[in-house]
């Protein structure tokens, strides 16, 4: 199946549709990938749109949509893993087919645009979709899968329950910890 459609049909979970190269363009990282190669700064991106996608369990999909040029060849749209990767034709820019996109998909307030471009913001927001920094699309992306725990201060004075409500832990606790800090996600 064609992965802008599946895109679309996919409408009673979250979307999210990125801007690619204007995300590689916003991000200092990826910018600099583009003197290996621009093939090296897409993979690069991709790959941290899967990262971002495992952290989104209720995401439909993510689809990051590139400038195109039909005259290099045929259109390479692909999944690689759970991300799509859609090229526009030649002459049709990325913002174009994210907005057609958009406006076929529903107005629920459950699509995300990653872009820094305040044009597409403008017209985004007539469909109801939120608009995503590039930066703050790099962050969660790049960010730790969990927050660090904080160390606890001094010692331990007592492991009795305090209170009526007491502290003890559970064997479902006990288990869902170590599932945790093993990484496994459940």
């Amino acid at each position: 199946m064609n992965p802008e459609k599946r895109v679309l049909e996919m409408r009673e979970k979250l979307t999210v549709l990125i801007d690619g190269y204007n995300v590689i363009r916003g991000v200092p990282e990826l910018n600099r990938e583009i003197e290996v190669s621009l093939e090296h700064a897409r993979n690069r991106l991709i790959a941290l749109c899967r990262t971002y996608r495992s952290r989104l369990p209720d995401t439909a999909a993510v689809c990051v949509i590139f400038d195109g040029d039909s005259t290099a060849g045929p259109s390479l749209n692909s999944k690689i893993g759970r991300v799509s990767v859609v090229y526009t034709a030649t002459g049709e820019e990325a913002d174009d087919r994210i907005l057609a996109m958009l406006k076929r998909t529903s107005t629920d307030g459950k699509t995300i645009i990653i872009s820094d471009d305040a044009g597409i913001g403008m017209q985004a927001r007539e469909f109801h979709a939120t608009m995503e920094t590039v930066l703050t699309f790099y962050n969660s992306a790049t960010s730790a899968s969990r927050p660090k725990r904080k160390k606890r201060k001094g010692p331990v004075i007592s492991d009795k329950p305090v209170g009526t409500a007491g502290k003890e832990i559970t064997r479902e606790l006990m288990d869902l910890w170590c599932e945790n800090e093993s990484g496994i996600d459940s």
